[in-house]
């Protein structure tokens, strides 16, 4: 499942379980939830997709990372009763009371939890309590780990735990990479380059110092906004992608310099298009970034000349996504009328 896709199951999953939740006692059936379990190699932006979900949703985001705790403070450290001689467990930090705003508890990294921890948490899951202590009705769990096979430091769930999970795979997509990174503000040349060379986005290598996934690829946006000496941006970069992807980089960033001036194509007075399609790719995404209401007229014209009418559907939804205003454009949806929509449905 990409990206995308997996943030859309969250929030209708997170949703549907807050429904089941609030409930009366009598009609609710804990079996009528899911709980999510997503995997996948580091570097995917398991975390980011579970953040962007519940800020759309406008739920409250707990985040605990399982491997961070001991059983004991997962659990509640147990209490003596002097009176009665008796312990008790204390009500674990992360435990919240019940609160006006749904709540998504979020069980980060549980492949690396010790088993302990993992158990305690399985009793939650399983019957929404721990102890005397009960979780609100308007929380709902979401889980989130590396696979096995990558040797991040992963342990193996227990069976029980796996069948209390719906877990779902998640793949790298360039296009939901695009939608965050464009909401970002991601470098032009990085936007431009993926583009170009999809397969550089997520080669993951457990065996490499460096490599790329969709996270390396945000701080190359970092080395790049840095402005360091080109020998050390170099050196930054390899360290954050790999010597391959590295090269395969800075090759791209050598042709993207003989591209037009995106100012002068915005402003109308330089209507060249570039034969490499290469220097194409760099200068779509250089004009997504920097057009704007006043120069969209120029940026539509410019683009309506292109002879592969995908450059122009894939500019103007980056552009759009950079620049939310731009789609109530009349420039941007005359042409969408015209021209986009078979491109961009």
């Amino acid at each position: 499942m990409n990206p995308n896709d997996a943030k859309e199951l969250i929030k209708k999953v997170s949703k549907h379980n807050i429904e089941v939740g609030m409930k009366p006692k009598d009609m609710k059936d804990f079996a009528d939830t899911l709980i999510l379990n997503l995997e996948s190699f580091p570097g995917v932006g398991k975390t980011s997709i579970v953040g962007q979900a519940t800020e759309e949703i406008d739920f409250n985001l707990d985040c605990i990372a399982l491997a961070s705790y001991d059983a004991g403070e997962i659990a509640g450290f147990p209490m003596l009763d002097k009176e009665n001689k008796i312990y008790n467990r204390a009500k674990p930090f992360w435990l919240r009371n019940n609160e006006d705003k749904p709540t998504v508890l979020f069980f980060d990294e549980v492949h690396n939890a010790p088993t302990a921890n993992i158990n305690v948490v399985s009793m939650l899951i399983n019957e929404r309590r721990l102890g005397e202590h009960e979780l609100a009705d308007n929380v709902t769990i979401i889980c989130a780990g590396n696979r096995m096979e990558d040797r991040a430091g992963t342990n193996p769930l227990p069976s029980q735990f796996k069948d209390r999970l719906t877990t779902i795979s998640v793949e790298p997509d360039l296009e939901s990479f695009l939608l965050y990174a464009n909401s970002k503000g991601i470098h032009h040349y990085i936007l431009g380059f993926l583009r170009n060379l999809p397969q550089n986005l997520a080669k993951f290598d457990p065996a490499a110092k460096s490599c790329p996934t969709p996270r390396s690829w945000m701080r190359v946006n970092t080395i790049l906004n840095m402005k360091l000496p080109y020998t050390l941006q170099c050196e930054a970069i390899k360290g954050q992608v790999g010597e391959a992807a590295q090269a395969d980089f800075l090759a791209y960033l050598r042709v993207a310099d003989k591209m037009e001036n995106p100012s002068e194509i915005l402003s109308g007075s330089n209507t060249n298009i570039p034969e490499d399609s290469c220097v194409l790719y760099a200068l779509c995404a250089a004009l997504a970034t920097l057009v704007t209401s006043s120069t969209a007229r120029n940026f539509v014209k410019y683009l309506s000349s292109l002879p592969n009418k995908e450059f122009a559907a894939f500019t103007i939804r980056d552009a759009i996504q950079q620049n939310k205003k731009l789609k109530g454009d009349k420039n941007i949806t005359d042409w969408f009328f015209k021209e986009g929509r078979e491109l961009l449905l």
